[in-house]
This record gives structure tokens, C-alpha cells and sequence, in this order.
């Protein structure tokens, strides 16, 4: 998190540039919320007045007190590594603040830095949400400050209900749908000491470039779903690490334009998350 807050990633990076290009495409985006984001009055301002789009929420660990943001730790809390009642307290808060700035009940969420825990599938159920999309299968997320963060490496790809427990990673017959991030395996076939290897493929701008991602939606329309994610802030120059100046932020938009535009080209249809709901009979 950078410090101090800014908002321009919303009061410039969604209203300018993000809405026109998805305009442009037909797109419905999902944005998922911080505290952050709620408690800034023109932020809020231009998210509640962005066509076509729904709002959900998104946690990461809201404790200045104990935990102020220019502790360099902090960017490092996640949910999943707090007792169930510290999580439900936050989860909670976020919720409730949620509901004051929105005027109703949240039911989209992805944990902050994917962090999610043992208790959060219940925790989520309990406050009423309906789609977490936290899990991004084949990665164990890990940071030098605070070791291993989550570990999704054999979580299911496709969307899935999660299982009675709360656990987020395997289908079962709970209430929550966990939506996953798409994340492919990547085969390499040749590799420094000449064995196939295969390697996580994020469908995400900069993480996969253009021409993978476009083969991707060609080969892999048997999903049926691809949920894109990024950070608006990444396209806003030097708010990242993945567009630093104009000329980067301007390949970044140019790129996923190409991916819009393939994808309706195949027939995709561009729907938010809780869209997704009453169709799943469609896709499971």
C-alpha cells in the first residue's frame, strides 16, 4: 500500500480511462473496495456514478493503530493470518462501512494480497456474501518480511462451490461460489536442462503478454469463464509496478483492448460477478 493513500487510481484511473475503453467494449467490471476507497468522499462519488459496473469489497488488514501504514510490515497482514474473531471484527467493519456508503449489502469480495484463511469461507457465508474470488490456483503466495502468505498450488481452477467447512479451494455444497482468478499451466518445452516444465500463466495484462493471452482465449474457450483481474491503479503512471510512465500505461491499455476486442470476437460475454449466479447452470 502505498503512503500516504491516494485515490487518483479511481477519481482518474476508473473515471477517464478504465470506462471508456470498457464502454467501448461492453464490458460490466467488478470493483472490489478497500476501506480506503469507502471512506473517500470523491471516490465514492465517481464509483456511484460508473455505468454498467458493480461494486463489491475488498480487505486488506485496516488497523492504523497497531499497525500503521508506514510500517513497511503492513502491506504483509492478510486476514487468514488473524484469529476468527480479529477476522470477523474486520470483515465486519469493511461490511458495514460498505453498506453506510452504498446503501446496500455487499455480496463480492476478494481478500487483500489473496490472503485468505481457514476461517474466511464461514466468515463470509455468516455476513451474507455470495461470490469470494480470493483463490488463484497453482500460486503459493510468499513475502520476504513474512513468509508464506496462502498456498493455492492445488486449488480447483474452475468456479465451484465451496465446501461445508468454509474451505475456499474444493468444490463441496456450501453457499458461498468462489469464482477463482484464471490462472493457467503454461507448458515450457525445453528449459535449461532440457525437461518439460510447466509454469502458472496469469490471464492478466503484463503478468501474461498480448499474444499468450490471445491464444489462451482461442484454445481454452472449453472454460467457458476467464476472470481477468488487475489493480486500476495500474493504469495510471507510476501508481505500479507495471506501468511506471505514459508510454508503459499506453502499451498496458492497448494490450487489453486487443484482449477485449478478441474476446467478443469469440463470443464472450463481458458479465460482473454476481451476473454469474443465475447462470451457473450453464457453466457447471
Amino acid at each position: 500500500m502505498r503512503y500516504p493513500f491516494q485515490t487518483v487510481g479511481v477519481t482518474h484511473g476508473v473515471k477517464d480511462v478504465l470506462t471508456p475503453l470498457f464502454q467501448e467494449y461492453g464490458v460490466r467490471p467488478t470493483y472490489l473496495l478497500a476501506h480506503e476507497i469507502l471512506k473517500d468522499d470523491n471516490a465514492m462519488e465517481v464509483l456511484r456514478n460508473t455505468p454498467d459496473c458493480e461494486l463489491g469489497t475488498h480487505l486488506h488488514w485496516h488497523d492504523p493503530e497497531r499497525f500503521p501504514y508506514r510500517d513497511r510490515m503492513h502491506r504483509y497482514f492478510v486476514q487468514g493470518h488473524f484469529s476468527y474473531e480479529e477476522e470477523l471484527f474486520q470483515m465486519k467493519q469493511l461490511t458495514d462501512l460498505f453498506r453506510q456508503k452504498t446503501g446496500y449489502k455487499p455480496i463480492s469480495f476478494r481478500a487483500g494480497r489473496f490472503g485468505t484463511g481457514a476461517n474466511t469461507g464461514k466468515i463470509l457465508t455468516e455476513l451474507g456474501y455470495k461470490i469470494d474470488t480470493s483463490v488463484t490456483p497453482h500460486i503459493k503466495h510468499t513475502c520476504p518480511y513474512a513468509g508464506d502468505i496462502v498456498d493455492y498450488s492445488d486449488a480447483e481452477e474452475m468456479p465451484h462451490y465451496i465446501r461445508e467447512d468454509g474451505n475456499l479451494r474444493y468444490s463441496g455444497s456450501g453457499s458461498l461460489l468462489e469464482v477463482p482468478v484464471t490462472i493457467w499451466m503454461r507448458r515450457r518445452y525445453w528449459d535449461p536442462v532440457s525437461l518439460p516444465a510447466k509454469k502458472p500463466a496469469w490471464f492478466r495484462p503484463r503478468y501474461m503478454n498480448k499474444y499468450e493471452m490471445l491464444l489462451n482465449l482461442i484454445f481454452s474457450r472449453k472454460l467457458k469463464i476467464v476472470n481477468m483481474m488487475f489493480h486500476n491503479v495500474e493504469v495510471v503512471p507510476g501508481l505500479s509496478a507495471y506501468a511506471q510512465n505514459e508510454q508503459e500505461v499506453k502499451k498496458y491499455l492497448h494490450d487489453m483492448s486487443s484482449i477485449l476486442h478478441m474476446a467478443s470476437r469469440l463470443g464472450y460475454e463481458f458479465i460482473t460477478l454476481s451476473e454469474l449466479l443465475p447462470r451457473l447452470h450453464e457453466v457447471l
